[in-house]
């Protein structure tokens, strides 16, 4: 999991909220994903190759000035980036920083689930 910011990248780790949900129902980590933590902040491009896995979660802080969604283009558009397992597998999805980071709880908690239900493409009834 990646969350862009306005002027840095974390990568999400399993004291986050979503790290916490995704543990919680099966998800496994990549070795350098799988650490005890809140989150690693990074502003270096040569962390990229430490995002990878089978799939990327990503999330942005939507501040007033979109700055978020710049660094996300330029990260996105960055060799290392492109060369990522997940992203030449089409693997990557952009999710809800509300709900996967920023709100926590029960409904949170559901909002993910539906999330990663509609990824999968697993029926809910």
């Amino acid at each position: 999991m990646v969350r862009f910011m306005a002027n840095n990248v974390r990568l999400m780790q399993l004291d986050s909220f979503s790290g916490r949900v995704l543990k919680d129902i099966g998800f496994k980590r990549t070795a350098s994903n799988n650490v005890q933590g809140f989150a690693e902040t990074t502003e270096s491009k040569e962390r990229i190759p430490a995002m990878d896995g089978d799939r990327i979660f990503y999330f942005k802080w939507d501040d007033k000035d979109h700055n978020s969604t710049e660094l996300e283009q330029e990260w996105m558009n960055e060799i290392m980036w492109k060369n990522l397992a997940a992203v030449k597998a089409g693997k990557v999805h952009q999710v809800s920083d509300t709900f996967w980071n920023t709100s926590g709880g029960i409904i949170s908690a559901n909002k993910m689930l539906d999330a990663i239900a509609q990824i999968y493409q697993v029926k809910i009834d």
